[in-house]
């Protein structure tokens, strides 16, 4: 009876042993978790990110017994994320930088352990590369013929590294320039200037690129009357329901104070610059047309110089391309006006008494229509400022191009802008002020299409302005 006493406890004993190791479960739930990383398009375990850019890192941790310990995330053997005692399933979503990693492969590893240290990992490859430094320039409005007061540019940085330095190459001079946006330079001789930009970063990747040539002008003194112009701010264009119009609707614009000649530039003044130049009719000025001596031209080259046909010495010059005319502003330290230095100019400036014509209602009184061939400046009535002939005789070049929907692209957008629309957007250039070959002309309505190098008829003229 004793026997069966001291055997009952012990089976008791080892039956509970089996009953509560049977009720536990067996470590085979051990914590989950999934890691992947993701850039733009690319999505997975293995993906390429630019230097210097973001990618994405998922996580998604599970464990089944909610037995959670810990996370680590490792970045090339770097500590980069740490998680404990949470509960389970969470998900991290996190944006990264490749910015101060080194080129090349890299590894993100996870680990995560639970209570009875039961552990799971999961890697991912990115690879950092980086592109060539990338920029371009254009030199500023877009204009190739400078004077020898220097050369404005303007940098636009594309790249997507880093750019580091930058070297001009403008004919023979190499600059190393470290600013933004702009450079000036300074020419003292009369010649083509091939203008280049090199662009580069730290790892001496580096893209080059050549801007087609600019042309120096030589400074000369060409004898001008200048009015003053106060600047300010005024309604541009016209508002009409004509559509087809190029002149609506209305925009408000600004300018600053500048000079502009009183008369059209003149036939002896253009003369006395292309001799000054020694502009040849045949070789042109490296190339570049300056002035189209039609049949009939006031002008004409005997050989050896410009002479001008006796009578109409105070006629204003045409028949001159837009470079001609840019070119002979900037001999005599001015340039071209833009077209809305122009119209404020014509519309009377700060004196403005709103006319239809720059000086009266009357066009007869201030301008010459509807003729076989312009007029000597200065015959008729100047306008509110003491401008002459801004109205009709001949059309004037402004420096402006052309666009058809400009109004209306500023009026919709960021306003009016000074120097137009950009060649890219533009279709040659803008002539202002009508001429004899009109019938009328109001002072708000733009003149048709002009090319930049070709020379022109017998009814297109140009004035200049100053700072």
């Amino acid at each position: 009876m004793r026997k069966y006493k001291l055997i009952t406890p012990l089976l008791l004993i080892v039956l509970g042993s089996f009953i509560i190791s049977s009720c536990e479960k067996e470590p085979n739930s051990i914590p989950k978790l999934s890691l992947n990383v993701k850039s733009g398009w690319q999505e997975g375990d293995t993906i390429s990110v630019k230097r210097n850019r973001n990618y994405w890192l998922n996580i998604d941790v599970f464990d089944f017994d909610n037995n959670f310990r810990n996370l680590e995330v490792h970045l090339d053997n770097n500590l980069m994320i740490s998680i404990n005692d949470t509960t389970t399933p969470f998900k991290i979503d996190k944006v990264c930088s490749t910015e101060g990693l080194e080129l090349g492969l890299h590894k993100i590893k996870a680990d995560v352990w639970d209570k009875r240290n039961y552990h799971s990992s999961a890697e991912a490859y990115f690879f950092v590369y980086d592109m060539p430094p990338k920029a371009k320039f254009e030199i500023m409005y877009g204009n190739r013929l400078v004077g020898n007061t220097g050369l404005q540019t303007k940098f636009f940085d594309q790249s997507e590294g880093v750019i580091h330095w930058k070297r001009w190459e403008i004919g023979d001079d190499y600059i190393n320039d470290y600013s933004p946006a702009t450079l000036n330079q300074t020419f003292y001789n009369e010649r083509n200037y091939d203008v280049s930009l090199t662009v580069g970063n730290e790892l001496g990747q580096h893209t080059y690129e050549k801007e087609d040539y600019i042309l120096a002008v030589p400074r000369g003194f060409i004898e001008h009357d200048f009015i003053n112009v106060s600047g300010g701010s005024f309604m541009m264009g016209h508002d009409t329901s004509y559509l087809e119009a190029d002149y609506t609707p209305a925009i408000e614009a600004r300018v600053s104070n500048f000079k502009i000649s009183a008369y059209e530039t003149q036939n002896w003044q253009y003369a006395t610059f292309l001799n000054a130049i020694g502009y040849d009719p045949y070789d042109r000025f490296h190339g570049i047309e300056f002035i189209a001596l039609y049949n009939g031209s006031p002008l004409y080259y005997d050989g050896v110089n410009f002479n001008v046909l006796e009578g109409k010495e105070n006629h204003p010059v045409v028949g001159v391309s837009w470079y001609g005319a840019q070119a002979y502003a900037l001999y005599v330290g001015g340039r071209l006006p833009s077209e809305s230095e122009w119209e404020f100019a014509a519309r009377g400036g700060n004196l403005s008494e709103h006319y239809v014509y720059s000086g009266s209602n009357d066009k007869d009184e201030v301008g010459w229509f509807d003729l076989e061939e312009v007029q000597p400046v200065g015959m008729k009535m100047p306008n509110e400022l003491g401008i002459y002939d801004m109205s009709g005789n001949a059309e004037e070049i402004v420096f402006d191009h052309f666009q058809l929907a400009y109004y209306k692209e500023c009026k919709e957008n960021d306003g009016y802008r000074p120097f137009g629309p950009k060649l890219s957007q533009g279709d040659g250039k803008v002539a202002r002020g009508g001429s004899i070959r009109y019938e009328s002309f109001k002072i708000f309505e733009r003149g048709g299409i002009i090319a930049l190098d070709d020379g022109y008829g017998s009814s297109i003229g140009f004035r200049i302005v100053k700072e």
